[in-house]
């Protein structure tokens, strides 16, 4: 908080033309000087500003299943357990309707709990399905319901360009579905139930593990079966031997990679279903991947690295996808914490040249109220540690109090966002210095968190600009989670603005500004009264167009004195 005040007191003399060292007025030095300086103030006070998470919306539901974004960011999509199916507007947080099935008495969406919703890729259809009604529906001009299997829907998407919907069930069916006509095309029988399905980058092809350890490839057009992953090694030709946690394509769609609790992960391949590799760390007894159940496992965006950790074996290690040699075995104390710690996250940077971990702290005694977790990136050719998040305001400077649940880069590698259910709190981080940027914090909430209760859902708008946090307790918030580097930021020449270089930033954004509806217009540039920050956007409602009383810097300047005088 005395940083806080610092710097608030920084942009106070700012605003009245004094500096913290009593430097002489702006307006006695040489012109030159003048504009350099006023120039730089600017600078800093944009970045300033952009420290603020900006809060857009807050929703509260009872009974929330889903939400989810549209693709173009600009609506959301929220599911109830009451049938209910609402989609809002980003910006302003105005409902823009209700899906509403006219057959249903109430007017709902579905006639019980609907698990999801979903938008096709040009957002002109929705497809959503539910556990009680055992229906998927698609909206559009008309309602297409699909009503052929026989229990809880778990997933549907739209797949292949938006023509086709692919929906499973604990029916143990995997159904494809024309998206215009509701056609039911093919059915996909399983012989025991799925655990994980998984879905190739071209939609064309289905891989699921089932109950009975064995993984299949299916074919979405036709619906055949193409493969069954079989381990020669293996008496009965299954895929593994134990539980199967994982099964998902590289990113060319020519390798598939499985990771089971019988402690190894294979590579087959996509195109003839044989076995390539299994992943085998030469220093166990066994030449298992792991000591213990494997529940992580991913490729790097090339598909040319494979990441893996143990559930409980406190190692991370990295492996040559062509090869199958293994290439590094994080561990020890110094990356992997004590001998109560466990990996909650791992994952590469957008580049593949790092790693990310969370590795939290389980202490027994005190259970969940005193388990912390740290974030740390590591460097993929040498394993040497890189960075640790942490923030100074935590005992220990880890990165959360509680386990990591989501972990986020930007698409330019710049950025970090992580997440913790259990202290509820959502961070954004500087990957190259580890630096704690902002915590998402809603002034609303009782401990000043990102909500009140558990964090149970985090998820971004296809671009990275607008992020989505939910909680078990039926609230939704959207925010600007400042992950998309390169957005439009007007640094004001002042003396071709005319405005004086000794007054405020603030003056020097807002100054003649003018509200034109829900838009700010500054010279030659419109700004988005929505997205600004929420104590700017204050100012301008309070102070912008009242005339007959002080100029507006001066009564920034006051609002910012009883700011300080409020937080300290």
């Amino acid at each position: 908080m005395k940083q806080f005040c610092k710097k608030i007191s920084l942009l106070l003399a700012i605003a009245v033309g004094t500096s913290i060292a009593q430097e002489p007025p702006l307006s006695e030095l040489p012109p030159e000087v003048q504009r350099k300086i006023a120039n730089q103030q600017i600078q800093d006070a944009v970045a300033y500003m952009r420290q603020f998470p900006e809060l857009a919306h807050t929703f509260t539901f009872e009974e929330l299943r889903s939400v989810d974004f549209s693709h173009d960011g600009r609506k959301i999509i929220i599911t109830l357990g009451d049938g209910t199916v609402k989609i809002f507007d980003v910006q302003t947080g105005q409902p823009i309707r209700n899906l509403l099935d006219p057959n249903i008495q109430g007017n709902a969406a579905h006639t019980g709990a609907v698990n999801g919703a979903s938008f096709s890729r040009d957002d002109s259809k929705i497809v959503t399905y539910s556990s009680d009604d055992n229906t998927v529906k698609i909206w559009n001009k008309h309602i297409r319901i699909l009503q052929d299997h026989t229990d809880s829907v778990w997933f549907a998407r739209f797949i292949l360009d938006d023509k086709n919907v692919i929906t499973g069930s604990a029916d143990r069916t995997v159904k494809i579905w024309d998206a215009d006509t509701g056609q039911l095309l093919h059915t996909i029988q399983a012989v025991d139930p799925f655990f994980f399905v998984g879905f190739s980058n071209d939609d064309k092809k289905i891989v699921f593990a089932s109950a009975d350890r064995t993984v299949v490839i299916y074919d979405v057009q036709t619906g055949q079966l193409i493969h069954t992953l079989q381990d020669p090694n293996i008496q009965g030709n299954t895929t593994h031997i134990d539980k199967i946690n994982k099964a998902i394509f590289s990113s060319d769609d020519s390798k598939i990679l499985t990771a089971s609790d019988d402690k190894t992960v294979k590579i087959w391949s996509a195109q003839t279903g044989q076995l390539i590799h299994t992943l085998q760390d030469p220093n166990i007894q066994g030449n298992t991947t792991h000591i213990d159940k494997i529940d992580k496992a991913i490729f790097n965006s090339d598909g040319s690295k494979i990441l893996t950790t143990g559930s409980y074996d406190k190692t991370v290690k990295i492996w040559n996808a062509q090869t199958g040699q293994l290439i590094q075995t994080l561990q020890g104390p110094a990356i992997m914490g004590s001998d109560t710690s466990f990996v909650d996250f791992v994952g590469f940077s957008p580049d593949s040249r790092k790693i990310i971990i969370a590795v939290s702290e389980y202490n027994e005694e005190d259970e969940l109220e005193e388990s912390y977790s740290t974030v740390k990136i590591l460097d993929i050719l040498t394993g040497q540690l890189i960075q640790t998040l942490q923030d100074p305001d935590i005992k220990g400077n880890t990165t959360h109090t509680s386990y990591v649940n989501a972990v986020r880069f930007s698409l330019d590698g710049k950025m970090i966002i992580t997440a913790s259910g259990i202290d509820k709190t959502v961070k954004r981080w500087e990957a190259q210095t580890g630096q704690l940027i902002q915590t998402f914090r809603d002034p609303a909430t009782q401990g000043n968190t990102t909500h009140d209760s558990y964090i149970n859902k985090v998820k971004f708008s296809h671009d990275g600009i607008m992020m989505i946090t939910a909680s078990v307790d039926g609230t939704v918030k959207i925010w600007d989670s400042q992950l998309k580097s390169g957005r439009k930021q007007r640094v004001f020449n002042w003396f071709e603005s005319e405005l004086r270089p000794d007054q405020a930033f603030v003056i020097a954004r807002l100054h003649k500004a003018k509200l034109q509806g829900k838009k700010l217009v500054l010279e030659d540039d419109l700004f988005t009264f929505d997205t600004m920050p929420k104590h700017v956007r204050l100012l301008l409602i309070e102070y912008l167009g009242v005339t007959g009383q002080k100029p507006l810097y001066e009564r920034i300047v006051i609002y910012m004195k009883e700011f300080i005088q409020k937080y300290k």
